[in-house]
């Protein structure tokens, strides 16, 4: 990581900054900010491994802990993926094995560390589309260390590694539930305005912990014997999908 002065940012032609206190800045070409925007690759589904560098800017006032959390938004089967975010895992990741996870290395979430002042780390996505003739959509969010229920900044990564169109996309919209007690120690009693399809518990280091169908928009599970600890709860309905933070005591 290294701090930039003010002069080479502009030596390098950054635009005004937004109200977001972080810029998502394509390490090729520095004028193009992806923060809150979608970042497109074109490969072929024969290319492998493929990887594209990003520059996280930070122009916070005060000291900040960031983690980075990797969601498989749309992505086809049978092809692998990795993000490099202060280290590179040593290992792709099959599509599906960890739909949702924050960056890590052996269990070990990576943490970035940013100072004021213009502060700038890199981080790349890795993908290798296998022969699989599709397309892939992933979502990357940066969250402080010290608030994961919301994300300062973020960007989706498309990989089109087919000849046709791509039609990998997001959920139509934010599925809105309710989950209460939480924190919890015996019943998490979740609640939707439509029917909930799909219900998954993850731990912070992206391990599913529960994955089950209710098929009910009304359902109480069971957190009695799971370990203590922040966990990060997923689920799902006909147009859309919906995250909240879970503490179990």
């Amino acid at each position: 990581m290294k701090a930039f002065s003010l002069f080479f940012l502009l030596a390098a032609s950054l635009c005004s900054f937004a109200q977001s206190d972080f810029e998502i800045l394509d390490a090729v070409n520095l004028s193009n900010d992806y923060e809150g925007g979608e970042y497109e690759m074109n490969i072929a589904p024969t290319s492998g491994e493929v990887e594209h560098a990003m520059w996280l800017v930070y122009h916070g006032s005060t000291p900040i802990t960031i983690r980075c959390k990797r969601t498989e938004t749309d992505v086809c089967p049978n092809t692998y993926n990795r993000t490099c975010w202060k280290i590179c895992p040593p290992n792709l990741v099959l599509a599906g094995d960890y739909p949702y996870m924050w960056v890590n290395v052996s269990a070990n979430v990576l943490l970035e560390d940013f100072n004021p002042g213009d502060t700038i780390t890199t981080f790349a996505p890795h993908f290798d589309p296998a022969g699989q003739d599709s397309c892939s959509l992933f979502t990357y969010e940066f969250y402080n260390d010290t608030d994961l229920t919301t994300a300062l900044a973020e960007v989706r990564f498309r990989f089109n590694h087919g000849t046709g169109a791509c039609t990998a996309s997001t959920p139509e919209y934010e599925l809105d539930f309710s989950v209460a007690p939480n924190p919890a120690s015996d019943e998490v009693y979740i609640q939707a305005e439509q029917q909930l399809d799909e219900v998954t518990l993850f731990d912070l280091q992206g391990k599913e912990i529960i994955r089950l169908q209710p098929n009910a928009i009304f359902y109480n599970l069971n957190v009695s014997e799971i370990p203590s600890g922040i966990y990060i709860l997923h689920v799902s309905g006909a147009d859309g999908k919906g995250v909240k933070k879970l503490v179990i005591e």
